[in-house]
């Protein structure tokens, strides 16, 4: 599955989505077969998240809640298929849906590695949330906060919130402040720890406006 998993992970760096979305069901086949529920849970979430890039929300959605429901209280399976249904629900416009998973994850504590990447990838969800219902200085400090808790061994693992989604509501937030707020919301944010950060999303307030993006 570890094959499969990986074959699956560079199919969604070169945007072959269709291949992910095909390499990940036989590896939550293969899972299923075996009884690993956490294995399914995560290959199902990663097919929820590349079946979300392809188009469809609702088989992403469907993928995704079952993941969610087959992680069980393990903070690796778990945290993973939280942010990737959180994306789907992105998409879908339910963003306090959509934050509630994402401040779930930030609250799980692991100091490794893994968890420093969670932590980040939920901080990155909770910027584009910002940035999509109209906050974009907020959403600039959340994605500051999230690259200074890039793993301590400098691996990176791409799944969610990151690559190109990171990039288009990077991007917006940016647009959508002068030159000057943006230095002083990355500046801010960079300074932030992963408890700060915590305490600073909390008191986040979500309006209804938004805008609808990748």
């Amino acid at each position: 599955m570890v094959s499969l998993n990986v074959l699956g992970l560079m199919a969604d760096r070169q945007d072959d989505y269709a291949t992910a979305r095909a390499v990940y069901a036989q590896a939550a086949a293969a899972c299923e077969e075996l009884g690993d529920t956490s294995g399914l849970a995560l290959a199902m979430g990663h097919q929820g998240l590349a079946t979300a890039f392809l188009g469809d929300p609702s088989g992403a959605e469907r993928l995704s809640e079952a993941a969610v429901s087959l992680a069980g209280p393990g903070h690796t399976p778990l945290a993973w298929t939280c942010l990737q249904l959180a994306y789907v629900r992105l998409l879908q416009g339910e963003y306090l849906a959509a934050r509630a998973l994402c401040l779930e994850v930030l609250a799980m504590p692991d100091d490794t590695d893994h968890g420093r990447e969670w932590h980040a990838a939920a901080l990155r969800g909770l910027a584009s949330i910002a940035t999509a219902t109209g906050m974009p200085e907020r959403g600039l400090r959340l994605f500051a906060a999230a690259a200074a808790l890039r793993p301590r061994g400098g691996g990176v693992h791409l799944t969610v919130f990151d690559g190109r989604v990171a990039e288009y509501w990077r991007g917006i937030a940016g647009a959508g402040v002068d030159e000057e707020a943006a230095v002083v919301a990355l500046s801010a944010g960079a300074e932030l720890s992963l408890e700060q950060a915590l305490a600073y999303a909390l008191d986040e307030p979500v309006p209804a406006g938004s805008m609808h993006g990748a």
